[in-house]
């Protein structure tokens, strides 16, 4: 998976999405970027693309994750691939994050 940010600060994900972790809610490929409807209305400030999944930091501090969920590395309590971007809850509380 591969991410970027277009013009007008619009999160664009192309590359495998085997795992999700293109984000576009269903597992695919996509040769092109493409625009992420999940985190239209939210301002990403940093982006960072592990192998197989993806984290995103708001404007607020707010942590936002996606693709394989594997060994809890999306940090939602469990082990479940997600296919959307998530708000990482345990941060949304009361502690913000920097990547």
């Amino acid at each position: 998976c591969e991410i970027g940010r277009g013009s007008e600060g619009t999160v664009l994900v192309w590359g495998s999405g085997k795992h999700g972790e293109l984000g576009l809610g269903e597992v695919q490929h996509s040769p092109f970027p493409r625009p992420l409807p999940g985190l239209r209305e939210v301002s990403i400030r940093q982006l960072a693309a592990g192998q197989r999944h993806v984290l995103a930091v708001d404007v607020q501090g707010l942590l936002f994750s996606w693709g394989c969920g594997a060994s809890g590395r999306l940090g939602h309590g469990d082990v479940q691939d997600r296919r959307e971007p998530a708000l990482v809850q345990f941060f949304a509380a009361s502690l913000r994050v920097d990547l």
